[in-house]
């Protein structure tokens, strides 16, 4: 099986050109076949694009583009094996219209680190760059209560999704329990509310 581009297979087409049964053959083997790749858009343009194989993608560019996904002609999203320089690992970066595409998620290939929008190389296992218009991380429960917040401020709120102090603790039982051993191995344990 050989694989061709689409240049060199232009070329074997062209007028007057008497492609060969190989040449057909290289142009069949060149190009995506939905029941051998599995690729198919099986109800027309407004359903997705349906992969039902493993599908090998070669990285685009100085980039490494993977995919560039669009609203109309607008691109939107787009994931690429490298971010920049020697900063190496999956990036999933957002455009919105007229701005350069900005890093939402990156995961370090080198060391499994993960960046939340963040403009360099993440350097924790979480690493999250605020911005000044929203909260760095809220964890919320199933009732969309805030269980720990950490505000655009720099506050802390545990239970509470407006801390007023560096750190706020809200709770309806003792919210504070400090454990340690005495010089007589007896636990002494504090309780605050």
């Amino acid at each position: 099986m050989v694989q061709k581009k689409r240049s060199q297979l232009k070329q074997l087409f062209k007028t007057g050109k008497k492609p060969s049964q190989q040449d057909f053959a290289d142009f069949i083997d060149s190009t995506l076949n939905i029941k051998d790749d599995g690729i198919e858009n099986p109800a027309g343009a407004d359903t997705p694009l349906k992969i039902t194989a493993p599908l090998k993608i070669t990285a685009q560019g100085t980039d490494e583009k993977l995919f560039d996904f669009y609203a109309g002609d607008t691109k939107t999203w787009s994931i690429n094996q490298k971010r920049d320089g020697n900063k190496v690992g999956l990036n999933i970066s957002h455009s919105a219209s007229g701005e350069v595409s900005k890093s939402k998620l990156f995961i370090d290939s080198s060391n499994g680190n993960v960046g939340l929008s963040i403009d360099h190389q993440p350097t924790a296992k979480l690493h999250i760059q605020q911005t000044c218009h929203e909260d760095a991380l809220r964890i919320a429960g199933e009732l969309k209560d805030t269980i720990f917040l950490i505000n655009k401020y720099g506050k802390v709120g545990i239970g509470t999704d407006c801390p007023e102090a560096k750190l706020e603790i809200k709770g309806n039982e003792p919210v504070l329990k400090i454990w340690g051993q005495g010089d007589n191995d007896n636990a002494v344990r504090r309780e605050s509310v």
